[in-house]
C-alpha cells in the first residue's frame, strides 16, 4: 500500500456535482513520494451503516482523475485514458440495488510520475446522493509493492512469514527468490559450478537449452571440449581441420 486516508471516520460528500476526495485529514492530493513511476490503484469504502449514506441504486457516478506539479487541482490537468479500445475522460458506474460498499478503481494505462500529485474526484447524476459518506481512500500500486528504495529497487511486499505473520522486508523477498532460483537449478546458468564442469547434469533433456546444444535435444550427447564455442573455433583452427579441408579442394 502507497497511501491510506487515516480519517477516523467516514466523511460525508455532495456528489450531485463534481467533488475532490480527501486522501487524508488535511488534503484532497495525493504526492508520489516512492522514488519511481506508478500505476495507482485506488480503493475507496462507501458507508454500509446507513442506505441513506449511500450512493442511489440506478445512479450513474463518474470518477476522475487530475494531476499537478504544484499540489493545485486547479493548476493540473484531466487524465485521459485507454480503458480497453476506448479513449476515456473518466470511470462511470451504474449503481445497483446490491450496492457493494468497496470500489476498486484503476484508470487504464495511467501512470502516475514521480514527485507529482494526484486528485480523485467523484460525481454523481442523482439529486439524492447529496451526502455520501466515503471512509478509508487507499492506493496502491499496481505492483502490490509497499517501499522502494529511493532508485526504485528492492520492493517490500506484503507476503506474510510463517512466524510471525508479519510482512517481510527487502531481505526476507531477496531470500525467498534465492531459494526458488537454488531449487530450480536456474543459479547453475551464472553462479553456481557445474558438478566437473559437466552441464549434463544440470540441463534437462529436450529444454530450450539442450535443444540449442545437442541434436534432438539429448543433452548426453553434448561434448564440452568439442560443442562448446571454444571447442569450435580451437577446432576450426586446428591442423586436423586445416587438413580436411585442403583434401577437398581441388588442385
Amino acid at each position: 500500500m502507497i497511501q491510506l486516508n487515516t480519517a477516523s471516520s467516514a466523511k460525508d460528500y455532495d456528489c450531485t456535482s463534481e467533488v475532490e476526495l480527501r486522501v487524508d485529514d488535511t488534503t484532497t492530493n495525493f504526492q508520489n513520494t516512492t522514488g519511481r513511476a506508478i500505476q495507482p490503484v485506488i480503493e475507496l469504502e462507501v458507508t454500509a451503516v446507513k442506505t441513506d449514506y449511500r450512493f442511489t441504486s440506478g445512479a450513474v457516478v463518474k470518477f476522475r482523475l487530475y494531476i499537478s506539479d504544484d499540489g493545485l487541482k486547479s493548476n493540473g490537468n484531466k487524465v485521459v485514458f485507454n480503458q480497453g479500445n476506448t479513449i476515456a475522460e473518466y470511470i462511470e458506474y451504474t449503481v445497483g440495488a446490491d450496492f457493494s460498499p468497496l470500489i476498486m478503481l484503476q484508470f487504464g494505462d495511467f501512470v502516475f510520475g514521480t514527485s507529482k500529485y494526484m486528485f480523485i474526484t467523484v460525481e454523481s447524476d442523482n439529486v439524492n446522493d447529496d451526502d455520501v459518506q466515503i471512509g478509508n481512500l487507499k492506493i496502491y500500486d499496481r505492483t502490490c509493492a509497499t517501499e522502494y528504495s529511493s532508485t526504485g529497487g528492492l520492493p517490500r511486499v506484503d507476503t506474510k512469514t510463517v512466524l510471525d505473520d508479519t510482512p517481510s522486508g527487502d531481505s526476507d523477498f531477496q531470500a525467498a527468490c534465492d531459494l526458488a532460483i537454488k531449487a530450480l537449478e536456474l543459479d547453475h546458468l551464472m553462479s553456481a559450478a557445474c558438478v566437473s564442469d559437466d552441464i549434463t547434469t544440470n540441463v534437462v533433456d529436450n529444454s530450450v537449452i539442450a535443444k540449442i546444444l545437442a541434436v534432438g535435444g539429448d543433452i548426453s550427447d553434448f561434448t564440452n571440449s568439442l560443442h562448446s564455442l571454444e571447442g569450435i573455433i580451437n577446432y576450426l583452427q586446428s591442423d586436423e581441420f586445416a587438413r580436411k579441408i585442403a583434401k577437398k579442394i581441388p588442385r
